[in-house]
């Protein structure tokens, strides 16, 4: 058991009522920053990793490899396991994850894990769908090098039930990695050749209602975390080709007909959406083949456009992320990986911080 530990008040912190909180990792340690009081617990002190995510109710933050802790501190759990990819549901504390051998697994904090599908099976991605009612999950099995002749496809999982929702075309070596699952349509990455290589420079975005044939949505996008988001019904998605993300990338809006573009040119490439009262944007110099050259990206709004941020000379400002009450952002300041957490208010872009330091990954809570 691992009491929380309060520490002294945050950095440069001014109360935010109604925020809500931080969650973030430094050190190794992961700690709980309350932005309505600006004091900071650990409630673990060592071998914490990102990524991070509170559950839906705020109650629980999961982190690494599947590892959970109470938000207000106590023993660290594995309800599911080690596991290689994971997602809390959407209206409940149940995580669901891949395993390390391909096999899917579900459970709550406390309680023993369920298997969906066993090792083997070829699990590669997954997604929940927004009701909390199954989880869609792309899966490409091979006996050896990848086939026609191998199991590519889009299972949904409804408590133990199995439907198969899409399946490759016939003679296609093209297995769908799951992106997200927004309103009805499921979003989905046909993986050509099921070559990393290819997939590193873009893959189609394709839309599909359970059962129905897949609608083009745009034609390449990275297969990232964060570059497909759900904002109500709507897809945010970050567009465009080439593997250096520092270039030729532009932010779309898709309803499940139409694409309408958000946020692209001016000479920056944008990515980094997140769904709010506006869609806020990371935007940086668009500069071809950067290498380790810093991206030095800014905050900024969308609807009307509007830049928040100035990041200085050799940072980048990263990751925005609505409060819980969406009066303001807080947002990574960072240089090769490391930096500090930042809040901007919109209205009057006041920048409130550094909130903490040496921190390596961050997600906001109730």
């Amino acid at each position: 058991m691992v009491a929380a530990v309060a520490s002294a008040v945050a950095l440069a912190c001014t109360p935010q009522p109604g925020a809500g909180t931080v969650a973030y990792v430094s050190a190794g340690a992961l700690k709980v920053l309350d932005l309505g009081t600006c004091t900071t617990r650990t409630i673990v002190p060592r071998g914490a990793a990102a990524p991070l995510a509170f559950s839906h109710d705020g109650h629980w933050i999961a982190f690494g490899r599947g590892k959970v802790v109470s938000a207000s501190g106590g023993k660290v759990l594995m309800p599911i396991g080690a596991i290689w990819r994971w997602a809390w549901a959407p209206r409940s504390d149940e995580l669901a994850g891949i395993t390390p051998a391909g096999g899917v697994v579900q459970g709550v904090p406390g309680s023993p894990a369920g298997v969906l599908a066993p090792a083997g099976w070829g699990a590669t991605s997954l997604a929940w769908n927004p009701e909390n009612l199954a989880l869609a999950v792309g899966r490409g099995k091979f006996n050896g090098p990848a086939t026609p002749k191998g199991i590519q496809e889009i299972v949904g999982f409804v408590g133990a039930d199995q439907h198969v929702l899409y399946r490759t075309p016939h003679g296609q070596v093209a297995p769908p990695i799951v992106a997200a699952w927004i309103g009805q349509h499921i979003y989905f990455q046909p993986d050509f050749g099921s070559s990393a290589s290819i997939a590193a420079d873009g893959l189609p975005l394709r839309a599909i209602l359970p059962f129905r044939s897949p609608k083009p949505v745009v034609r390449a996008v990275l297969p990232q975390a964060g570059f497909v988001v759900g904002c109500g019904k709507n897809a945010i998605v970050v567009a465009g080709g080439d593997r250096n993300t520092e270039t030729n990338k532009r932010v779309v809006a898709y309803d499940g007909a139409h694409v309408t573009t958000l946020a692209a040119g001016r000479g920056l490439a944008w990515l980094e959406p997140a769904c709010g009262p506006s869609t806020a944007v990371a935007a940086g110099p668009d500069r071809p083949a950067m290498g380790l050259i810093q991206p030095q990206r800014s905050i900024w709004l969308v609807s009307p456009l509007r830049r928040l941020t100035r990041s200085p000379k050799g940072w980048s400002d990263e990751t925005p992320t609505w409060t819980a009450n969406e009066k303001s952002l807080v947002f990574f300041r960072e240089r090769f990986g490391k930096g500090s957490l930042y809040l901007v208010k919109p209205k009057t872009r006041k920048l409130v911080g550094p909130l903490a330091l040496d921190v390596v990954g961050f997600a906001v809570g109730r």
